[in-house]
């Protein structure tokens, strides 16, 4: 699954201020790896609590940056989760989920030039 980000919502909210669009790009870049190594934790270890919990706030952050398809996969997480299923999809919606963020962090990086 390939997805561009679209800085619509970011430019809304910042009301345009580069510089704390900058700060809520830095804190995605940061945040984005270590939510998508927790989604994996939290599936390999079976604890589908987490996993809901942290697809649930995870889902906001990605459509903040128009990631729409990626969103919609991490609230079929989250109700995967939820009801405890342990199946095929969701290791593949997992591992999707993986894949997205490594692209779209690596883009935000060169695109804004972050390090």
């Amino acid at each position: 699954m390939t997805e561009n980000y679209d800085m619509t919502y970011l430019r809304e909210v910042s009301d345009n201020d580069n510089d704390y669009m900058l700060t809520l790009i830095r804190y995605f870049v940061d945040n984005v790896p270590l939510v998508s190594e927790n989604l994996r934790e939290y599936y390999e270890n079976r604890n589908f609590k987490e996993l809901s919990f942290s697809a649930h706030k995870f889902s906001s952050q990605l459509a903040m940056f128009g990631l729409k398809k990626a969103s919609s996969k991490v609230s079929r997480i989250e109700q995967k989760a939820d009801s405890c299923e342990d199946d095929q999809e969701l290791y593949e919606l997992i591992s999707e989920i993986e894949q997205v963020c490594s692209q779209i962090v690596s883009r935000l990086k060169k695109d804004f030039r972050i390090d």
